[in-house]
Parts: C-alpha cells; structure tokens; sequence
C-alpha cells in the first residue's frame, strides 16, 4: 500500500480488517441463568459499517493513508458473512455413551486418557491424581463436506501409549486410520493414511467428538481473534454464566476439578468452498457447547482446499493435541494460566520465533516511485550507524520497495525482477552479507492480493477474470485469484525463486493488505514456514498462526483504535515471547516502529532512536522470558523477572513508566530509569529524567570490582569513564534521554563507511573528513534531524574523494550527489571527474575538456516524500564520464562567498547515455536511467505524501492502450484503458492519476540553461483526458517567488504526438515543468524522449562558458530512428512539431529578457586557470579531520 491519507480506504482496503475487529465482545456474555435463550447480536458486517463510520475523520484533519477501495465494504465483508459467535441451539446427531466395559486406555505413566474400545471417543481423564470427563460418546458418524457419512471403525490395535482404528467411509469407498497417542502428558489424535484417490473428501468433522466436558462451576476461557484495543478477544467465566448455546473459538482452555486443560489442533473452514456456517474470521477452531455445563468439541478440518490442485495436493493430516495439567505455573492454584501453560507447549513456534525478543528495532528503509532515496548500500551504512548508536541490538529491516521502480510496483514478481536503481540484486547481497555482521537481517515487502501490469507474472491466468480494480497509486493494480494461485502453487513457486536468489540473510516477508481467512491463510503460511521464511503482516489478524510483527499494531499512524494489535490476555500470555502483534499494556509494553527512513514522511532521525531506548528495550527485556502467572498489576515469568504496575490501562502515544521490574531479585527498572542486564558482555542504562541513581547489579555483575561506562552515539561507543563495583552495586550520573552501555571491557569496530559503493564514506557517517581530501575549511556538521552532511568553507572550498580506492574499472559512469546552496543567496558549485582517461559521457559538459557540472543556486524545494531532504533545497548534481580505468578523483567545490553549500551522499553509479545531436543539453529517453526521472525531479504538490509518477515497463498488451480500464464509475471494462504507459521502447514515464499542482520540474543541475542562450524543449507524450495536464516554464530568483512565463495545456491524444517549445533564457534560474489540472478516472499522461537543445551557434558562445561533451555523440539517431530534430517524421509518422495554435492563441514560442552571450563560467567570475589551480592543490591536500558539530 502507498502512505497518503486516503479516506475511501478506511472502508474498502480495511474493510476485512475492521470485520475481525467488529462485535468481538458481543459474546452475549452476561451473568444468567443457563436456561435462558440465546440473543441476537449485532452482525459483524453491521459492526464494520457502524465502526467505519466513526472512524472516518474530518475533510480537513491529516489521516494516516489507508488502501484505496479494491472491494465495497459488503464484498469485503463477506468472508466474515458469519455473526460473532452466539449461542445457538444447533446440535450434531447426538450418538449412544459408550459402556465401561466398551473401554480402554493409554498412558504414558503421568497422563492416562480412557477412550472407547469401538471409536476414539474420550470418556475420562487422569493426570496428578485426579480426574476429568470426557464426553463419554461413541461416533457413529462424522460429517465429510457438511454431509453426514456414516462409518465403521475397526477394533483399536493398542499398546500401552497408543490405540489405532481402521476407519471406512463406507459410500464413499474411502478409508483413513484415526491413531491416538499419549507421550509427555499429551494426548493426540490423529486422522492418517487417507485413501481417496477420487478426491471426494475436502473437509472433515467429527460433531460426536467431545474431548472434555466442564462442571458449571469450572472455568472457560475462550478467545477469539480481535484487533479491536476496546473489545477483547476474550471470554473467561463458567459454564453457569454463560447462555446456552454454541461458542466458536480460536482459542479454548477449560478448566473443571481441579485439571486444566491446554488443547491445540489445526482445524480450519475453508474460505474458497461454498458451504453455510463457516467460522472465518474469527478463525474458530473449537465448538463449546454450553447448557448446564460444557462440552469442547473440535471445529471443522480441511483436508483438501477446494482451490487445491494436485500440485499442491492435500494439506496435512487432521489433528487434536490435549495436555491436561494441575498447577502447572506452580502458583499454588489451578485455572486457566495453568492450561494455557501447557497450551503454549502445543503451539509449535513460528520460524523466528526465538529472535523476537532480540529485535529491538524495526525499520522501514523506503523506496518509491522510481527514486531510490534509499539505495541499499545507504541502508546498509544506516545500519551501522544504528548498530554503533546501540551498541550492536538486534534489528530486522523491512525493505518496502526492494523490487522494480520501488514501493508497490510489479507486484507479485517476488524474485527475477529488483529494484535496479536502489542497486539491483548485487547491492541487496553487499546489503544483507553486511547486516548481518552488524546483528540484522532483512525482509521484504511482498503482496499475494493484487498485480501490476508491469509485472512479469501479470496475465489472464493470475488475475480474477474479468480484473476487478485493486490499489492505483502509481499504476492501476488488479486483483490476483488468490485461491487458484495457492491452489496450483504458483505463488509457491515464485517465493521459492526469491528463496533461491536471496541472500540467506533477507529471511522474512512482510505480506501487504492480507485479508483472507481460513484455509488460504493457514495453507500459504505452512508452506512459507517450510521454505523456510519468517513471516509479517500488514495488520495482526492477517496470518495470526506464523506472523512476528505486524505493521498496524506497531505503529500508532495506522488502524484507529479498532484494528490494532491482538486483544487477548490468554493469547499474550500464551505468545508474548513469540511475536510482536500486541496492543500496549502497561506492564508489558509493546514495541512500535518509529520511522525516519523515509515512510510516511518521517525522516527525523531523533524520535526514532528516542523509541528505542524508552519504549523497545524495555518490552524486549521482558520478552526474553515467557509468562508464568499475570494478576492484576503484577506478571511474573519463568526466569524469575517480576514487574508490576498500578496503571490499568495505557494508550498507544505514552509510555509506561509507571512500572517497576525486578530481575534476580534486584531491580533493573523503575519510573522510565534502568540498569538492564542485556547480555553477559554489557548493561544498559537510561534515564528519561537523567540524574544519579544507584543500582544493585545482577548475578556475575555483582562479582565485578569496577565497570567501564560509555555514553552511546552515532559514531559508537564515548567513554564517560569508570564505575567503581561497592558492595554489588553502582551509582550513575546520566544526562536525560541519552543511552549508556558498561562493561568490562573496550570494543571498537570498524564500521566501513561506503562498503560496496567505491566511495569511502558517502554519506560522511564517520563524522569527519578522513577519507576526503580537503581544502578551505570544509567540515561535517549533524543537522537537527540527526542526519549528518558535509558543509564547504565559506573561502574556496572543495572536497576530493578517490573511486574505488584508485582502482575504477573502465566504463561509463555517473557520479553524483545531494547539493544545497542556501535558497536565498547564489554561490558558483561545481562537480568535476578528473583522471584517468576520463571523457565526458552524454550530454555531460566540459570546463577545457573537464567533465563538469556547474550551479549557482539551488531554488527547487525537495518535494520528494520519501527523502531524508524533504523540505529542503537538496538536489541531486551529476557528472558523467568514461573511463579507461585507474584512478578517477571526484571533486565538489564552491568559490569563495557567504551562501552556505551542503553536500550528502556521493553514488557512484554505471551510466548509458541516451544518443542525442551534438547541441542536446539533454537527452533522456528512459532506457537507462540509474536512479529518479531526470531531467525531472518531484514537483511540489507531492511534497505531503508520495508522487504518482515512476517509470513505466512494458509489458503489452496489458500496459498498453485499448486493454481493459477503470471508468468514472469505477467499472472496468475491456478496451477502457486510455493511453500507453510506454510510448517508445522499453521504458517511459507515466504519471498516473496524479495530485493537482505542479507534479514534476527541472533544476539547475539537470537541465543546464545558460542566460542568453536560445534552447528547443521536445518531447514525446500521450494524455488520456482533457484540461488535466500543462507543461510550463517560469524562472526561479534566490530568495524572491518563482515566476511563470509560460503554459500549455495539452489536449487528449489520439495516440503518440510531440511537444516542441522554443525559449531565450534571460535573468534566473529558467526551469520547466508539468502541472496536474484536472483529475478523474485515468488521469493519466505519459513522456518520452526529452530532448534540449541549445539553438545558439557555436560562433556566438563565449569560449569560458561549459562546452558539450566530446565523446562522439553528434547526431546519432534516437531509440525511434530519428536523430532528435525538429522536423524529422517520428516513430507513429508525423513530424513531431506542434504548430497549430495552442489553447492561449500563440504558436509555443517565446523570448525573454535581454539577448547576451555572458557564460556560466564567466558570470560567476570563475576562470579556467582558477579551476585548474583548484585542481592541483586537492591533489595534494587531503587527510584533514574536522570537529563535528552537533545539535542536540
């Protein structure tokens, strides 16, 4: 899903996910007489509707963007269509008791269950000396695709711990064995060796199967599946103050004479069969039936989905797992923590499942819309950094956008196709071999819902026929047929090839808007878990047996109140070590992502490292032990950690401080301050007030005689100094809100600032200039989002760094970097590529044969959402040239002056120019580019929440005009689609129902303009609607308002046309652009093949201004056949000129200002011998390191 506000999605996208949420706590649970008739509830899509309408919120209040609407609310109400679980008088044939004398009995020395002698029916239970009923009935029947079959069982063939009958389905010609067993105190039966080659047994039930029958002073705790933070799951009461009826749980832990009972199976409805009474979302597994006691009964088991094919064959065989226990927690007392001990010995961990309490950070690193903000080798520099600010805590890395053009694109193209302009499949491997020695591991975003055109899987066969409209931010997305994609093993296959090309250490998914339940959900995660994967999700009900983390419930911008982390006491107490898909407790905490990344537009650095000390270490400290018992204000756990609060109930925005927490008998935590032993290595301390306190030390601490303290920071570990050990304890001075390890000993590591990028420290995370070579006063500085940047002298002042250590393979490159000169003022920047054989490649300019890149002004405000310089005038500035290998120097430099010049992560980047005429300033026609859309950047209406614009792939018919297509009324219709995504070749650039305002522009670094100089502007382009889209031109003046000096609106295309403009620049910095009008369905405009030229002749251009480049590109043809003039038929046969009067009357031609031929060079007063001189002296300079300066 994309992250800007959208409301029609709290509906639609969450319209699945408000169902689990709806009516859970209408149980028609209330003090009453057993006696008494069931009552209505509300229904569950009634509950959606009404909890939709509340949550929508005010037209003019910012919401956390949800999914568009892919399905009305009913539609997606329906897998849900069953009401909330309510008594009901429905009953199974109810078959005669077996007779003593009928019986047997297994055991395994502690537990003895006695069972019928002709079926496995459960009479009696014996464990610690006491006793239990079963049901006590025979089974005569059992229900195969809701229709009751009788059978004949064989006589049980026992042993002493096990008892199997032969069981026939007699009209059905099928056979099965039904095995029971008991070793280490639990029970299990089993349904095996299937005979049924026709097929004819999808599900199975066994309605006589009563596994344990309660006294009506016993207890009951059953838990559905909620996400609703005010409605929990559960039900904990006795049969007595229920009402009659028939209860569906997820969950069940009875308890009766003095047994409680943990009890496990893999029952599951399945969703893509059609039959009545299914239970799905609240994923019921267990029947009780409740008069004047009650019986559990197992739910329905699917043997064979009804989507199954024999590629994916049948799932695994039905089974029930009881453990009866006495005082398992050994609290002096038997009830349903007891069970629910023994419960969570049943449930079989998850894949990761080990490692959720070592993960103390989650985060978000987000690519987009074709601009790779976060190149992989940047995130991997990012975690070191975070690796060194903790002191090494564990970190999982969900990679949103690791694939195609970034973010929901090429969907469901898990593997084979990867997100070339962040690095491609080589730097995901630099990337994961590197987390991991920093102790993290990544995952992905993937998507099993919907499809994009430009997906490589993207066809008839996927998709639900005819498409139904999914998400369309960037490009329309089409639902996927789930079910026949899991039912054939598609969706298998394709997880299997990311598992075969990933490195091993990208290990989990993060499945987006997963909203089926049943048995898709159970059948794709058991098979995910064999190949090995960990698994997240987008919301905590999604997935709920295998997911670890789920986005909604660790994020407060998302899910309201009513679709948020799992609402059940007995889950968490049964699972609160295994994942993260909890609300906040004010003991227990919960973690959160606090994103700076680039999601959702944070990109402050600060509050997330902040989230991490204050709310994730302490929740993951408490996780490294499961729960033993959980009173009011009090959980104690196995370890022997006790931590108690008198807060009741806590929101998701505060932290729980109120809290103290004892471990080894001393405490660690008390009112938002600890001393937590984390490791047998180190201690961590914080303290939200700061101050000195003073601490008893746990267990091998307390031997020390003295403990070396470290403040933590962005560049490791700042020794404070040493802690004298007294009597087992320490006494600490910390400064507030500031991080602080002791240990006995040093430990540095060498982070690598750069690794695999053949820069050395591109993103100046060292915090000094030692890797560059450095003249004029140039430092790093860390800004007030945490970040930190290179900042030029105010004299000249330049910084030098050498690829690849001097060691750069020949070819063709790009190298580049985020430049800022204060908006307000002008300053002369140039970027030059010196060296070894070094040329100019493109339409690279040349300062006396110098490849270089020459700016005086920065005046586009970043608008890019997902860049850590949003808000600011960062741009990026590059340099393309060849080589023909050896050492290249990269050089950014700025003449003397008072604008203050910025500079941030280098790239080097491999480059193929687009073939242009000699006079091209540029020339782009999308087959090629390393990173964004240049010449374009993001325009600023997309500077609150994600453009809409990326490049787009072909993949015909289905990216092409004339396919199917949504229209006004939100209808898909075959032949609806409006126009191209890809005009020309391979690649163009689609904006794609964009938002109104200016959408894209050029700047001064990428697209040179020089004051007196007459250019041609052209390019290629389809539009589907009238009055929706305008180029214009306007000029930028530091620290005055921009100014447009023309527009063109452009008309619906019959196919593709050429635009063509001619301009004579004068004062300013002369841009040009694309501005969004109007909207509605497919309001949609595609570009390609821009193409500048510079109309001036060569005898008129002062020779210190920036020449073309020399590398041979003069009138070569375009990716069409033409050579890029005007004039010249294009590909679709006309002659590529708009001649015909525009909407304003004119024939798109205009001159500004005063003819002049004043250089760019010249104009800022730099000459060529100065540059050269420059040159020589940052050869020899280099090694300077500069203090940093911070800001806190």
């Amino acid at each position: 899903m994309s992250t800007k506000p959208k409301q029609a999605g709290r509906l639609a996208r969450a319209g699945g996910t408000l169902l689990a949420a709806g009516a859970l706590a209408l149980w028609g649970v209330t003090p009453a007489l057993a006696e008494e008739e069931p009552q209505p509830e509300q229904s569950s899509q009634e509950n959606a509707a009404s909890q939709a309408q509340a949550e929508q919120p005010a037209e003019d209040q910012a919401e956390p963007e949800q999914e568009v609407a892919e399905e009305s609310a009913e539609s997606a109400a329906e897998p849900s269509a069953d009401p909330a679980p309510e008594p009901s008088d429905k009953s199974a044939t109810q078959p005669r008791k077996a007779k003593a004398a009928d019986s047997l009995t297994i055991s395994d020395g502690a537990l003895t269950v006695e069972l019928a002698r002709k079926s496995p029916a459960i009479l009696s239970w014996q464990v610690d000396g006491k006793s239990a009923p079963g049901a006590g009935q025979g089974i005569e029947s059992i229900l195969v695709d809701e229709q009751e079959q009788k059978v004949t069982f064989t006589p049980a063939n026992t042993t002493s711990s096990s008892a199997t009958w032969d069981v026939s389905v007699d009209k059905l010609d099928v056979t099965m064995q039904a095995v029971a067993t008991v070793k280490d105190g639990t029970f299990k039966l089993t349904l095996t060796n299937l005979k049924d080659p026709q097929h004819k047994i999808h599900r199975v039930r066994i309605p006589a199967l009563g596994l344990v029958k309660v006294d009506r002073d016993g207890q009951l705790a059953l838990t559905r599946l909620s996400v609703d933070r005010a409605n929990s799951g559960d039900v904990i009461a006795s049969p007595a103050e229920l009402k009659r009826g028939s209860y569906r749980s997820w969950l069940v832990v009875p308890t009766t004479r003095g047994i409680s009972f943990g009890m496990e199976s893999n029952a599951v409805d399945d969703a893509t069969a059609d039959y009545p009474d299914k239970n799905l979302a609240t994923n019921g597994r267990w029947d009780t039936h409740t008069a004047t006691e009650s019986t559990i009964y197992p739910g329905t088991f699917t043997w064979r989905g009804a989507a199954a094919t024999d590629a994916i064959g049948n799932d695994a065989d039905p089974w029930i797992a009881v453990k009866p226990v006495a005082d398992a927690n050994e609290d002096g007392k038997v009830d349903w923590q007891d069970g629910a001990t023994a419960l969570r010995s049943l449930r079989k961990a998850p894949n990761g499942a080990e490692e959720v309490p070592t993960k103390v950070i989650t985060r978000i690193p987000f690519n987009i819309v074709s601009q790779a903000t976060h190149p992989f080798l940047r995130t991997l520099d990012d975690t070191k950094r975070i690796a060194l600010a903790t002191d090494g805590l564990g970190q999982q890395l969900l990679l949103k956008g690791y694939q195609a053009e970034g973010h929901d694109s090429a969907h469901p193209d898990y593997a084979g196709h990867y997100n070339e302009r962040a690095g491609g499949l080589k730097d995901l491997k630099i990337l994961a071999e590197g987390a991991k020695r920093f102790n993290a591991n990544l995952g992905v975003h993937v998507n099993v819902t919907e499809s994009y055109s430009e997906s490589h899987n993207f066809g008839e066969d996927l998709l639900n026929w005819p498409p139904q409209a999914a998400w369309g931010w960037m490009n329309q997305a089409y639902t996927i047929d789930s079910a026949k994609d899991l039912g054939t093993a598609k969706v298998l296959d394709r997880f299997a090839q990311l598992r075969k090309e990933a490195p091993e250490n990208l290990d989990w998914l993060y499945i987006d808007v997963y909203r089926d339940f049943g048995w898709e959900p159970n059948r794709l995660g058991a098979e995910l878990q064999k190949q090995g994967w960990k698994v997240g999700s987008e919301w905590s009900y999604s997935l709920p047996e295998i997911s670890l983390w789920s986005h909604w419930s660790n994020d407060e911008n998302y899910g309201g109140q009513n679709n948020k982390g799992i609402e059940s006491k007995v889950f968490r107490f049964v699972e609160n070590s295994r994942r993260d898909t909890f609300n906040p407790d004010p003991i227990l905490g919960n973690t959160n992502v606090v994103e700076f990344e680039g999601w959702t537009g944070h990109i402050d650095y600060n509050p997330f490292i902040t989230n991490v000390w204050e709310r994730n270490l302490p929740t993951k400290f408490l996780q490294r032990s499961a729960i033993r018992t959980w009173e009011d204000g009090k959980i104690t756990f196995e370890n022997g950690t006790v931590a108690t609060s008198p807060v009741k109930k806590i929101d998701g925005k505060t932290i729980p401080t109120n809290r103290k927490i004892t471990y080894d008998g001393k405490t660690v935590y008390e009112d938002g301050a600890y001393l937590l032993p984390w490791t047998n290595d180190r201690l961590y301390h914080y303290n939200i007030k700061g101050g000195t306190t003073t601490w008893q030390l746990t267990g091998e601490w307390a031997k020390a005689s003295k403990l070396k303290m470290y403040r933590l920071t962005d560049i490791g570990r700042e020794a404070v100094g040493t802690v004298p050990v007294v009597n087992g304890q320490v006494t600490l001075k910390a400064d507030a809100k500031s991080a602080y390890v002791l240990d006995t000993q040093d430990r540095q590591v060498d982070p690598a600032w750069g690794e695999g990028s053949g820069i050395a420290d591109p993103g100046f995370f060292s915090a000094g200039l030692k890797h560059y070579a450095v003249t004029g006063g140039a430092r790093v500085v860390r800004t007030d989002r945490g970040n930190f940047q290179a900042e030029l002298g105010k004299d000249d002042s330049s910084i030098t760094t050498t690829f690849e250590q001097g060691k750069l393979p020949a070819g063709t490159y790009n190298a580049s970097a985020w430049i800022q000169i204060d908006p307000r003022k002008a300053r002369q920047v140039n970027l030059a590529v010196t060296g070894a054989g070094v040329k100019a490649a493109g339409t690279q300019r040349t300062v006396k044969g110098v490849p270089t890149t020459t700016l005086s002004s920065t005046t586009a405000k970043n608008s890019t959402a997902s860049d850590e310089k949003l808000g600011t005038y960062f741009q990026r500035a590059r340099v393309t040239f060849t080589t023909t290998g050896g050492k290249v120097n990269f050089t950014i430099g700025a003449k003397a002056g008072d604008a203050t010049v910025s500079i941030d992560d280098l790239r080097l980047t491999s480059f193929t120019p687009t073939k242009a005429p000699k006079n091209a300033i540029v020339a782009e026609d999308f087959e090629h580019p390393d990173v964004g859309y240049w010449p374009f950047v993001t325009g600023e209406a997309n500077a609150g929440g994600d453009a809409r614009t990326q490049l787009a792939e072909r993949h015909a018919p289905y990216s092409q005009r004339g396919w199917w297509g949504k229209n006004d009324a939100g209808n898909v219709v075959e032949g609806g689609k409006l126009i191209d995504n890809v005009l020309d070749g391979k690649w163009s650039l689609l904006s794609h129902e964009e938002n109104p305002g200016l959408i894209l522009r050029t700047t001064t670094a990428t697209v040179p303009f020089q004051k007196g100089h007459k250019y041609r502007i052209g390019f290629d382009y389809q539009v589907a609607r009238p009055d929706t889209y305008k180029l214009v031109l306007g000029t930028d003046v530091p620290g005055e308002q921009t100014k447009r000096i023309f527009e063109h609106s452009f008309a619906p295309t019959d196919g593709t046309k050429h635009f063509s403009h001619e301009v004579e620049v004068g004062e300013g910095a002369y841009w040009f652009g694309i501005e969004k009008a109007g909207g509605g369905a497919q309001s949609d405009m595609t570009i390609d093949n821009v193409l500048v030229e510079d109309l001036t002749a060569a005898e008129q251009v002062d020779p210190d201004e920036p020449q073309g480049g020399d590398d041979g590109q003069a009138d070569k043809p375009g990716k069409d056949g033409h050579d890029g003039q005007a004039g010249q038929p294009g590909k679709d046969g006309h002659d590529g000129q708009t001649r015909q009067p525009g909407k304003d009357g004119h024939y798109g031609q205009t001159v500004v200002g005063k003819a002049g031929h004043a250089g760019a060079l010249a104009h800022t007063g730099v000459a060529a011998t100065a540059l050269l001189s420059v040159a020589g002296l940052l050869l020899a300079v280099g090694g300077v390191l500069l203090q940093r300066r911070r800001t806190k």
